[in-house]
């Protein structure tokens, strides 16, 4: 990014370009790689130098380039990395590429018109019907993991991620931080159910701390104890409980806060923002994808990673709703190489907008309206989170997994 020596975002200094600090002595190299991707003109990495990007916030610079640039030069981002997975698809993956044939899609023409609703509107029931041979692609050179989600929506859902993937997880995940004024020497702490999957966790703890749920007891002394000032992120009952184990008077070292995992009303943001004295800013973001979206330092919607993600708002016959109007929400990742994502309905509603932002991104602004984790029906019709289950079950050391089950 052309300018001084120091970024700027939300007020806070975000990267601090000198050589002498080791985080950011391979910058030069990590940029090189980040602006290949983001280019679409880039190879198989080694996991090797995965790793090692993963531990550097200088490959940021390319994103925060990105954010600011035209919708145009966005688009061209989209539809380059949206041509690479189709034409690898096409010849790699047993159901896209007897789709592909069945439909006499030519892809030069699809990408030419960009229009993917071409594609069918795929879902969890969809993969799990599937065999796993025919939707997974296999990459020689790409290692990859399998992952599951939580179950919060219902059957826990397995699916694959290769190391490019993951990659791009985390450089979202650090660009989103700092929308939320995270600046370079400031920690990052993430608040997470004991059973959160191990291959994930390890991909992730290069940038991050974490914290187990049922811990609450020990997380006062941590947190006010911090040397350096940190980001929290967690679901919004976390906070909850955690306002019951520390006292109105603390003085916690915390920067501000990033709720994910499902919506937050204005009067439990400002009911947070009052106890810790922070900012709160919601993530928007799933098991399967990382982070979606993520408001900016304005709260005003989600800015959506557009450089790796379409977001779509349908209605029911799968075609995309005008802008401001709520329907259901698809994603389609154009960065997981090995499970192909496209036109994924992720189970929740909402509307997108592209009016300027005040903050001066120019990446669409995505609404969530409902998430598919929202309540749990009680038998005298009340609606509750199932998150707020979750915190009481995790509570004990006994319990190993749970599901719960709505008749």
């Amino acid at each position: 990014v052309p300018g001084s020596s120091a970024n700027r975002v939300g007020g806070g200094k975000l990267l601090r370009r000198t050589t002498t600090n080791p985080k950011y002595r391979t910058m030069r190299s990590v940029n090189q790689l980040a602006g290949l991707w983001l280019t679409g003109r880039w190879q198989y990495w080694s996991p090797r130098i995965l790793r090692h990007t993963l531990t550097s916030s200088a490959s940021l610079e390319a994103l925060l380039y990105s954010e600011r640039t035209s919708r145009e030069r966005v688009k061209d981002i989209q539809f380059k990395n949206l041509g690479h997975l189709l034409n690898l698809i096409a010849t790699k993956n047993y159901f896209w590429k007897t789709y592909f044939a069945e439909h006499d899609i030519d892809l030069n023409i699809l990408l030419r018109e960009r229009n993917i609703e071409i594609f069918p509107v795929l879902d969890k029931l969809f993969y799990r019907r599937m065999p796993t041979n025919s939707y997974l692609v296999p990459i020689p050179k790409l290692p990859s993991s399998q992952y599951f989600t939580s179950g919060s929506s219902g059957i826990p859902f397995h699916f694959a991620l290769d190391d490019l993937s993951i990659f791009w997880r985390s450089l979202h995940a650090l660009r989103g931080n700092s929308w939320a004024g995270h600046q370079a020497e400031d920690g990052f702490i993430r608040v997470f159910r004991p059973d959160y999957p191990d291959p994930m966790r390890r991909n992730i703890e290069a940038y991050s701390i974490f914290l187990q749920w049922n811990r609450l007891d020990t997380h006062y002394e941590f947190l006010r104890n911090q040397e350096r000032p940190a980001i929290l992120y967690g679901f919004i009952e976390y906070f909850r409980e955690l306002m019951e184990h520390i006292p109105a008077n603390h003085e916690l070292n915390i920067r501000s806060i990033i709720i994910t995992g499902e919506r937050c009303r204005a009067k439990e943001r400002k009911q947070i923002e009052s106890f810790f004295r922070v900012p709160v800013y919601v993530s928007y973001s799933s098991r399967e994808f990382g982070r979606i979206a993520q408001e900016c330092e304005y709260q005003d919607g989600h800015h959506i990673n557009a450089e790796r993600f379409f977001v779509e708002v349908v209605g029911d016959t799968g075609h995309q709703l005008p802008e401001g109007q709520t329907g259901k929400i698809l994603i389609t990742d154009t960065r997981n190489l090995v499970m192909p994502f496209l036109r994924f309905d992720i189970g929740d509603t909402g509307y997108i907008s592209t009016a300027p932002c005040h903050c001066g991104r120019t990446l669409p602004r995505l609404y969530v309206e409902d998430r598919s984790t929202d309540r749990v029906t009680l038998p005298d019709g009340k609606r509750m989170r199932p998150f707020a289950l979750f915190a009481f079950l995790n509570r004990f050391d006994w319990i190993l997994r749970y599901q719960i089950v709505q008749n």
